[in-house]
């Protein structure tokens, strides 16, 4: 019985290790989508008064803005 123990209860640790970091990429996702919204908010008002600012912000700020919240969870 004990040697069941032993395979037993590191599988549930890792699966609770796998739980708690899906539950934090699925934040993760969730938080890029939002800033995703926002940039694309922000390119639409900057777009209309500067174009060129637009292609600016949107390959600068997506990479930076993950980078930022990456760095937040570390």
């Amino acid at each position: 019985m004990r040697h069941v123990w032993e395979l037993v209860v590191p599988f549930f640790a890792t699966l609770t290790r796998l739980d708690a970091v899906t539950k934090l990429c699925e934040r993760l996702q969730s938080t890029l989508r939002c800033l995703d919204d926002q940039f694309r908010d922000l390119n639409r008002t900057r777009s209309k008064r500067t174009g060129s600012w637009t292609a600016y912000w949107t390959i600068r700020g997506k990479p930076a803005a993950a980078i930022s919240i990456l760095l937040l969870f570390l």
